[in-house]
């Protein structure tokens, strides 16, 4: 982590010294540098204005070993270089990646950042014209504590679910089925795929059958819930005002076969009206039925009386003595009994208004019987309409999927037709499986990633579209016994092909307790890893200054990197002073093939450091070469208290090596020596 982040650390600890200026020191350590800033005299502060006062950031109760805290030790910006060099166009794979360190030394948050960068290096590439980089990648994950007794099956059944795996709307499924059938027999495999294309279609024959009953459920739920569902709330009303519902629909000549079935009619039709027919229901049921016309006709005839008596009461006896002589009598009686006839007129006009009142009352009885009968078959058909609208939504989601399922079966039944080809058909029937030579597993792990290997490297463009890069991150081996990780990280060194990398989180101490100490296991590392990051490397030597860093981490947001993926220290051509700088190192840096590739390896990692290239190239030599006395010399050199780095007295090695790059880069200063001698250890083997 650089000084100046390290500062802004401290100074959310320390409000007081936020503010000061740094007081600079050559060649200070981390500590000094901690001691300058807390020397110098604060600095007033304008505080900003804001609106509302920011609530302080609380610092939590415990500290979780998560790879998703914040990056106190700068890891994302540590590892940046490798992830260039993973996804740079000229680098040659297939290889792994050791992030290796002790148990808790950060290793899988190292991983997880590395894998970050990688990432959003692809997508800058994407949006870069020209990139040195590749963009098209396939990311696949493997947790060490989820792999069986199969390392091989476990690697490639990552590798085939991260194919198939939609990004940015892009996946590789054909590509990974194409490899998937790599080596087997084809017949058999286009007799398997047109099977489950037949069980697939099967399938969404069902769930469509399914969808459609529901569709019908819910065309005509009206009347299941009238007359096929025992137990609805409408139902229950029918059953239990059953009397009255008879006796309602007896008053309106309605009773004829059953009532309660009448009663579902009338309130099927209730339902199905138009709110204007619903209003009008209380009118028509005042004339509309027999039973209410009678009552109608009873008032209107008792009203007519009444009015005629009315009449009849008051110059009618005049008139009729005018007309003859002989309806005086008559007349007479009339003018008699006027008190009886007023009494009779008021009983008529009393009993048209009681058959008026009660036809009103009845077809208002009628109604309400009616509302409340739709009433509670609306509440049943919106809880039943909500569930079936899950159940279609549900149905309709799984027919959509099923139906895609199938779409991808008959293409791989199609693909897998076609992989017949020429192959001659025989009249007899196959015979037993065993005959066949079934693979085992890992034998169709092998075939699937070599046939992976030969699709990705291809270049013509009929071949299936592939990924540029295929990344494999392996975390968690400390989850597995010593010897099944040793045979997870074979395993993937042995099956990754071109095309494909992978990164490795694990603390090496698990081989030395297989190998023994000494150079065993270092030989094994070195074999597995072409290149590697020494998390230690990330800790600060001073534990109480991480204590500082870790207090108000929870203040700390993790700041956006802006990726350049138009160039690269790393993807620079040597130039020929490099070069010959690098062929005088190499005797130094070892004497085997991969000794030397291992060393321009991690020189072309280290160019992306501000150390002289000449000096960080000698010390790579030193520290990869493993020479005992090399390394206590440059350790007690790099211990002196001079400008610049001394001589030494040191293996001949070693003393060719220091002139050589004395010769490329002038005198090498005790700072830079230094300094490099750090970026060395970031890309060597822990120790």
């Amino acid at each position: 982590m650089s000084e100046s982040k390290i500062d802004d650390r401290l100074a959310r600890l320390f409000p007081d010294h936020s503010e000061a200026p740094v007081v600079p020191v050559v060649a200070a350590t981390p500590l000094e540098t901690v001691e300058a800033v807390f020397a110098a005299p604060p600095v007033a502060i304008e505080p900003p204005v804001s609106s509302a006062p920011a609530a302080a950031p609380r610092e939590p109760l415990l500290y979780a070993d998560s790879t998703a805290n914040a990056d106190l030790l700068n890891a994302g910006e540590a590892t940046w270089p490798l992830a260039e060099l993973c996804l740079a166009i000229d680098a040659q794979s297939p290889f792994l990646i050791g992030f290796l360190g002790p148990s808790g030394s950060g290793a899988s948050f190292a991983l997880r950042r590395w894998r970050e960068n990688v990432e959003t290096l692809a997508a800058a590439a994407a949006r870069t014209s020209g990139s040195p980089f590749v963009s098209n990648i396939v990311v696949a994950t493997i947790d060490a504590a989820s792999v069986a007794d199969d390392p091989a099956s476990a690697i490639a059944s990552a590798a085939f679910a991260a194919l198939e795996r939609d990004r940015d709307g892009v996946n590789y499924a054909a590509l990974a089925d194409e490899a998937a059938h790599a080596g087997a027999d084809p017949l058999r495999a286009a007799t398997a795929a047109a099977e489950r294309h037949d069980e697939a279609v099967r399938r969404l024959e069902t769930e469509r059958a399914s969808r459609d009953e529901v569709e019908a459920k819910r065309a005509r739920l009206t009347e299941a819930l009238l007359y096929e569902t025992p137990g609805s709330r409408v139902d229950g009303y029918i059953r239990a005002k059953r009397s009255a519902i008879d006796t309602r629909l007896r008053q309106f000549d309605l009773a004829e076969g059953d009532p309660a079935l009448n009663y579902r009619h009338l309130v099927r039709d209730f339902d199905a009206a138009g709110p204007a027919a619903r209003a009008s229901v209380f009118l028509r049921a005042i004339w509309a039925y027999r039973g209410q016309f009678r009552w109608l006709t009873l008032a209107f005839v008792a009203f007519l009386l009444a009015f005629a008596l009315g009449e009849a009461r008051g110059s009618a006896g005049e008139g009729l003595r005018g007309l003859a002589t002989f309806l005086a009598p008559f007349a007479d009686w009339l003018a008699a009994h006027d008190a009886w006839l007023a009494g009779l007129e008021e009983g008529l006009t009393i009993v048209g208004f009681v058959a008026l009142a009660i036809n009103l009352w009845r077809a208002f009885a009628f109604a309400a019987m009616l509302l409340r009968g739709q009433s509670l078959l609306t509440q049943d058909l919106r809880d039943r309409r909500r569930e079936l609208d899950l159940s279609s939504a549900r149905l309709n989601q799984r027919v959509a999927t099923l139906d895609a399922q199938v779409d991808a079966a008959a293409r791989h039944a199609e693909a897998a037709t076609k992989r017949v080809g020429a192959v001659r058909r025989s009249d007899r029937a196959p015979g037993p499986i065993f005959t066949s030579g079934p693979e085992t597993p890992r034998q169709a792990a092998n075939a699937f990633f070599i046939q992976l290997g030969r699709l990705m490297s291809a270049s013509s463009p009929t071949t299936t579209p592939a990924p540029q890069r295929l990344v494999f991150v392996f975390d968690n081996l400390d989850a597995l016994a010593p010897a099944a990780a040793a045979q997870l990280l074979e395993t993937a060194h042995a099956m990754l092909g071109p095309g494909s990398v992978g990164a490795v989180a694990c603390n090496p101490a698990f081989l030395a307790r297989l190998e023994g100490e000494g150079d065993a296991v270092r030989r094994r590392i070195e074999k597995l890893f072409p290149i590697v990051f020494n998390v230690a490397t990330l800790v600060p030597a001073d534990s109480g200054r991480f204590v500082a860093r870790l207090i108000g981490s929870n203040a700390v947001t993790r700041a956006h990197r802006h990726a350049d993926a138009g160039g690269s220290a790393i993807v620079e051509p040597f130039s020929p002073g490099e070069t010959a700088l690098l062929a005088a190192l190499a005797p130094l840096a070892g004497s085997s093939p991969r000794a030397v590739k291992r060393f321009l390896n991690a020189y072309r990692v280290s160019r992306a450091s501000s150390a002289p290239r000449p000096v960080v190239a000698l010390m790579l030599a030193v520290r990869l070469g493993g020479d005992r006395a090399a390394l206590a010399a440059i350790r007690e050199a790099l211990a002196g208290h001079g400008p610049y780095l001394a001589d030494l007295a040191g293996p001949p090695s070693l003393v060719a090596a220091i002139d050589a790059a004395r010769g490329a880069g002038g005198a090498i200063s005790l700072a830079d020596a230094q300094s490099a001698w750090e970026v060395a250890s970031r890309y060597t083997l822990p120790g």
